[in-house]
């Protein structure tokens, strides 16, 4: 499960100087306080939101955010990655869905 967690990080993750946010700078605004911190919480929400991530019903945030904090610690070598990567590997990975995802409906095609 790791290693595809690790394969899905690798495929989201671009050149350091095209993402909003490494890993390293979300570590390090997650451990700050006041308005660092809800910057990393809310950073966490948008990831979440913006994908498919099944999150239990009942689980938080906060539970979310040291879900990421856990696997930023344990994988240094990849913390120069995008951080909304991170996010999103580490929860679906905590939290995978019990069911498979539907595929997108495919448009129509339109013949002009």
């Amino acid at each position: 499960m790791r290693a595809a967690s690790l394969l899905i990080l690798a495929a989201l993750s671009g050149p350091a100087s095209a993402q909003f946010l490494t890993g390293n700078q979300w570590l390090d605004r997650y451990r700050s306080s006041g308005t660092d911190r809800i910057y990393a919480l809310g950073f966490v929400a948008g990831a979440i939101d913006s994908s498919e991530v099944c999150m239990p019903v009942g689980a938080t945030l906060g539970q979310a955010a040291e879900i990421v904090e856990r696997a930023l610690v344990g994988l240094p070598e990849m913390r120069h990655l995008d951080a909304a990567a991170f996010v999103v590997a580490a929860t679906q990975t905590a939290w995978p869905c019990k069911q498979p995802r539907k595929p997108a409906a495919r448009r129509p095609e339109v013949t002009l």
